[in-house]
């Protein structure tokens, strides 16, 4: 580069140095940035005042500020074109504006119109006017090779940006974008992070292999290069920087153990994957911290204007909303609301509006303003006619809604659309989650037996104490529900198999459950003890049976007594994951809550699922347990040892239902009551939201049903209610003391 770039900058150069290590996590990281922002503004070496607005752009984006970058990097690129014209100072406005590509993307741009820019710029540089570069000693290429190498690296980051018309669409409205990208500099970045990722295998077999006398200290060789990689993509303004988050926010969350939990969800976040993201969230919500879910949500709300918002960001609202507090809840209930105003006109948001009206109803119960959520749902539907995405869109909100505390004006409205509303399949999905809200006036005479009409009748039922089913209308429905169950045997025996939908046998169940009948609790039965009828269509009525069982027909456990073995051989369906010779969990489970097995087998079935690799199968063990605690007596000693063992399970799901069983167990003697209450105790400290919910609602459960209380598991849950930043477990953790002194 010509002289007159470089003066004498020693000072500047250090501070650069200093500030560009600091700008990321440090205690000194705001004044790190203010540095950067400095050098960039005033630094006479406009290289250096380059490279600081850069960091500074990078720094800002990564706490969400965009604002301050998109303002810095406008601001620097009109110095820079006020600047002499030479090549060099062309280089840096293709570096800006590259920067300015990708951080415009990041807020829902598309960064074409600044690649073009940039590759205008690098277009006009007269690379061979390039002065030499100082290398290090022994290096093995020349100052040309490496300006060439620079000229290839940013004229593919460009090309990365561009967009072309797809030839076939319809006089080309959609467009289809084609993204392209050195292959050799890919390749050679990709393998910089194949190296973090070849030392995070190695760190964990030698963790596993190791002696534990001995542990070899050293640096961090696993995230180092991922590190690098993404900061090179971030500093170029390459679109390779979203894929590059990707990688670093899931090795950090894998490796927690090392570093805690540090930035992987915002890294998550920040690559724009929602399927990453969502999964990472619902770690965090069952394992905690819920800071981290906290902090995600807070940056959406007050950092990122609705205009801004994409998919990754409405997941970060769903994921979050109950750990946020009441105000900042508030806050993102208005911003959702008015999101949604746009979104149910544009057909591609539509693919993700049941995530935003989950992010609404989380919103709407912490802030506790449900009864508007349900005012701008009724708004929408009434707006004219609805497809069915979105009306099972709305369905998802509406089931979120807790009806108690909306008042009989609000549901007098609902109840006159319903009276409105077209009887079509669009409309099932709203009308069944209306039928547990509210009361339907509705003549039996009218009613059909769809699945979806059996489906709201039982749930109006089960919600309405008062409300009843004739006799006449209980035998339609299951005639009807037989039909459909023989039907499912009948493909079965054929070999094929169907999902999805609602489960008939699962409304039996409910049904038989509500209104008991000998012709339905025999075709039940029948169809349970099918073993050519997939495991994965029984499971949903064994859940009903094993989560009711005081109301399970006396006849129908004999029966299932005889035919236990039948059900347990029952195969999985083609698509699952679970072998033809595997356990049958479900059915342990089932057989557990209802005690069709004598103690023995249940303790070599549940001994089984608690010791297999998978925690799905050890979360049917805890909830087996849970079965063998609800029922009345004593709790046997050793599914209470076999629930303490499951408690400490290093999967947050399986301590979560073994902790509820453990807190519905009737046990006897000091010891076993102290073990009790101190693994119960532990649990509540939990920090994420699954454990402490399930253990206090078993709480609740318990103290429901007895009048025995202690005193330190009462002082517990009211220092649970004090201190999780869920909204779910404090109200929770507040029933459970309401229940207890009610009792």
């Amino acid at each position: 580069m010509p002289e007159s770039l470089f003066p004498d900058t020693s000072a500047d150069s250090h501070d650069l140095l200093s500030a560009s290590v600091s700008a990321f996590g440090s205690a000194e990281e705001g004044e790190a940035q203010e540095t950067l922002r400095r050098l960039a503004a005033s630094s006479d070496d406009l290289a250096l005042a380059t490279v600081a607005c850069l960091f500074f752009a990078v720094s800002q984006a990564d706490s969400d500020n965009y604002r301050q970058v998109l303002d810095g990097l406008h601001e620097h690129a009109r110095r820079l074109s006020e600047s002499k014209e030479e090549p060099g100072v062309r280089i840096l406005q293709a570096l800006v504006d590259l920067q300015l590509a990708l951080r415009t993307s990041e807020v829902g741009g598309g960064g074409e119109d600044f690649a073009q820019s940039a590759s205008a710029h690098l277009a006009g540089v007269g690379w061979r006017e390039l002065g030499a570069l100082d290398l290090s000693p022994g290096v093995g290429w020349t100052s040309r090779r490496a300006w060439l190498r620079v000229k290839a690296e940013l004229e593919s980051t460009a090309l990365g940006y561009t967009s072309t018309l797809d030839p076939f669409s319809d006089n080309g409205r959609w467009r289809r974008v084609i993204r392209q990208e050195s292959p050799v500099v890919r390749a050679e970045f990709v393998m910089r992070g194949a190296d973090g990722m070849e030392n995070f295998l190695g760190e964990a077999f030698d963790r596993v292999t190791r002696d534990p006398t001995f542990v070899w200290g050293g640096s961090d060789n696993v995230e180092t290069p991922l590190v690098n990689e993404l900061m090179h993509y971030e500093l170029i303004g390459s679109r390779s920087a979203a894929p590059a988050r990707k990688d670093l926010g899931r090795m950090r969350l894998l490796r927690q153990e090392v570093h805690g939990p540090l930035d992987s969800l915002r890294l998550l976040r920040q690559s724009q994957d929602s399927k990453a993201f969502t999964k990472g969230a619902r770690y965090f919500w069952a394992h905690g911290p819920l800071s981290t879910l906290q902090e995600e949500a807070t940056a959406v709300v007050y950092r990122r204007p609705i205009g801004w918002w994409r998919d990754v960001d409405v997941d970060a609202l769903a994921q979050g909303a109950d750990v946020l507090p009441k105000s900042a809840a508030m806050a993102g209930f208005e911003r959702a609301c008015d999101y949604a105003v746009t979104a149910v006109t544009n057909p591609s948001a539509r693919f993700h509006m049941n995530v935003l009206m989950d992010a609404l109803a989380g919103l709407a119960r912490t802030a506790r303003v449900q009864a508007q959520l349900g005012s701008l749902i009724l708004g929408f539907i009434s707006s004219g006619p609805q497809d069915q995405m979105l009306m099972n869109a709305y369905a998802v909100a509406l089931r979120s809604i807790d009806w108690e505390v909306i008042g009989e004006v609000d549901k007098e409205e609902w109840r006159r659309w319903l009276a409105g509303a077209p009887a079509t399949a669009e409309y099932d999905s709203v009308r069944l989650a209306l039928s547990a809200a509210i009361r339907e006036p509705q003549n039996s005479a009218e009613r059909g037996v769809s699945l979806t009409e059996i489906a709201a009748e039982l749930n109006a039922t089960v919600r309405f104490p008062d409300v009843n089913i004739s006799q006449v209308r209980v035998a339609e429905m299951s005639e009807a529900l037989i039909r459909d169950m023989e039907e499912i045997r009948h493909n079965a025996a054929k070999g094929m198999s169907g999902f999805g939908g609602l489960s008939s046998p699962e409304l039996a169940a409910m049904l038989v459950l509500e209104c008991p009948n000998e012709p339905l609790w025999q075709s039940i039965a029948e169809f349970l003890r099918d073993r050519k009828v997939a495991r994965d269509l029984k499971i949903p009525a064994l859940e009903r049976f094993a989560a009711d069982p005081e109301k399970v027909d006396a006849q129908f456990v004999k029966t299932m007594q005889s035919q236990y073995d039948e059900l347990t051989k029952s195969a999985p369906m083609r698509l699952s994951n679970d072998s033809d010779d595997s356990i049958f969990a479900d059915a342990v489970t089932f057989a557990a809550a209802i005690g069709i097995v004598p103690p023995e087998r249940t303790l070599s079935d549940v001994s089984l699922l608690a010791s297999d690799p998978a925690p799905r199968t050890r979360v049917e063990a805890a909830k087996a347990l849970r079965g063998v605690a609800r029922r009345s007596g004593l709790t046997p000693l050793w599914s209470v040892a076999l629930l303490v063992q499951l408690c400490r399970d290093r999967d947050a799901t399986v301590r979560a239902h073994a902790g509820q069983g453990l807190a519905l167990a009737n046990v006897d003697g000091l010891g076993m009551t102290r073990l009790q209450n101190q693994v119960l105790d532990e649990l509540l400290r939990d920090p994420g939201v699954l454990v402490p919910l399930l253990v206090v609602q078993g709480l609740d459960l318990r103290w429901h049903d007895d009048s025995a209380r202690s005193s330190d598991l009462l002082r517990a849950v009211q220092r649970t209610g004090e201190e999780s930043l869920s909204h779910l477990v404090r109200s929770a953790a507040d029933h459970a003391l309401q229940t207890a002194r009610v009792k």
